[in-house]
């Protein structure tokens, strides 16, 4: 297992060495770029032994903090165990570089949304299970921080999971604090001043749940009527008063945490189901 501590005589390379001309990584046979973000690429890969399709995040290695914000994920996400979030099959150092590697699965809810959206009751579903795994994710101390619809992965049996922790926060660092982030999603007081809490959290969840909803991002959350964007229905009118309190432009407006917002979005949606 790959350890997150001093590096045993392992250097942390300054620039990332490339695949190898046959696409091999360890015992894995790379087959895909899937994903690319700021500070790491994912690939679909296929274990040479078993034959099993995985999903193989590499970092983009620049610097020593590029490399230990690769490695807090592993830290973060080693504590986190619940049926919404995306779990660690391995990790361990290949050629001088650290992999992680996850499960693979069917697609991301933003792959759902560009092929033609999510039906009602497909996006409340996802929804509950979103703020389910969100909300353990905030019982076990930590913030996500960077919650977006390609972060959301869809596995056999409309299983979502919650992945992508790269820039994940412990609570109980002093005065955390981080100025990346996907803009869109942002909260007003993570994206002016790099201020991040369960509160952030709750108002990025609200964003992507909105955007399951209706199919498009708004460009400022803040100044939509959300009457005016969801459907003219008994369940859109039953759960818009819970994304209008997690979408307020204060943190002390909204739901304290992800568990608060599940609870409250569960109970509006309860009777109201489109089927």
């Amino acid at each position: 297992m790959l350890q997150s501590g001093p590096r045993s005589g392992t250097p942390a390379p300054r620039e990332r060495p490339e695949l190898p001309p046959a696409r091999f990584f360890g015992k894995y046979m790379i087959v895909r770029k899937i994903a690319e973000g700021g500070f790491g690429e994912v690939y679909e890969a296929a274990d040479v032994f078993s034959g099993r399709s995985l999903a193989l995040k590499l970092p983009l290695i620049n610097d020593d903090r590029a490399l230990d914000d690769f490695l807090r994920e592993l830290d973060i996400v080693g504590e986190l165990e619940h049926p919404n979030v995306v779990p660690i099959i391995e990790a361990e150092w290949v050629n001088g570089l650290p992999m992680i590697v996850y499960p693979l699965g069917e697609c991301s809810i933003a792959d759902r949304i560009d092929a033609g959206g999510l039906w009602p009751s497909e996006a409340i579903a996802f929804a509950e299970q979103f703020l389910d795994g969100l909300a353990h994710v905030h019982d076990r101390g930590f913030l996500h921080c960077d919650l977006k619809p390609g972060n959301l992965i869809v596995f056999p049996g409309e299983l979502l999971g919650i992945s992508d922790f790269g820039l994940a926060r412990d609570m109980l660092d002093e005065g955390v604090h981080t100025t990346s982030g996907t803009a869109e999603y942002m909260a007003p007081e993570h994206l002016n001043d790099g201020w991040v809490s369960t509160r952030s959290d709750v108002y990025e969840a609200a964003v992507v749940i909105l955007e399951m909803l209706t199919g498009w991002l708004p460009e400022n959350p803040l100044e939509i009527v959300l009457e005016d964007i969801l459907p003219d229905s008994q369940w859109a009118r039953a759960i818009e008063p819970t994304l209008r309190k997690a979408l307020s432009a204060r943190p002390e407006d909204r739901y304290k945490d992800a568990g608060e917002f599940a609870s409250a979005f569960r109970e509006a949606a309860r009777g109201r189901r489109v089927h």
